[in-house]
């Protein structure tokens, strides 16, 4: 497979990033993906997103699929939720920053705390309750893409606070 970063700029207020895949072997490919953005904030605890109330996810952490009531807030210590749907702007409440995507078909939502990043040799203690990911995905439901067929997909931070 052919893959590629088409484009990384930053410039005064947002960071679009894209990306495009494609199918140089001669079998369909069939594969999951998921741009890991590790967004910043003072505590995972009291973080939260924005615009999330009637999307279905699952959770892998803590318990059965389910559709998010109302704005989800993370007082899990450890989260790992998978949320049908590409949608944005989404804003994580804590710092101001909308992950917008366009070409993937789910939105992963993951910490793993403490406990949980044992092993996750790329993550210091006393950091890990300080990110949250919000990954464009296509994480529970693979892609199909056929002998030399390409995709492409896109993820854009923006700031929005002052």
């Amino acid at each position: 497979m052919t893959r590629s970063l088409k484009s990384a700029k930053l410039s005064d207020r947002s960071l679009p990033i894209d990306v495009s895949f494609t199918n140089s072997y001669a079998a369909t490919l069939h594969f999951a993906i998921a741009l890991h953005t590790y967004l910043g904030c003072d505590d995972v605890r009291k973080a939260g997103l924005s615009r999330l109330a009637g999307r279905a996810f699952s959770d892998k952490v803590g318990g059965p699929a389910r559709v998010a009531t109302e704005s989800r807030w993370w007082v899990e210590p450890r989260i790992w939720q998978t949320y049908d749907g590409a949608f944005g702007p989404m804003r994580l409440i804590d710092h101001c920053v909308e992950p917008i995507q366009r070409g993937f078909k789910q939105t992963v939502v993951w910490n793993p705390h403490e406990a949980g990043s044992i092993g996750l040799d790329d993550l210091a203690a006393g950091v890990r309750s300080r990110f949250l990911c919000v990954e464009p995905a296509q994480a529970t439901r693979s892609l199909a893409l056929a002998p030399l067929a390409a995709c492409a997909g896109s993820l854009t931070l923006h700031a929005s606070g002052p």
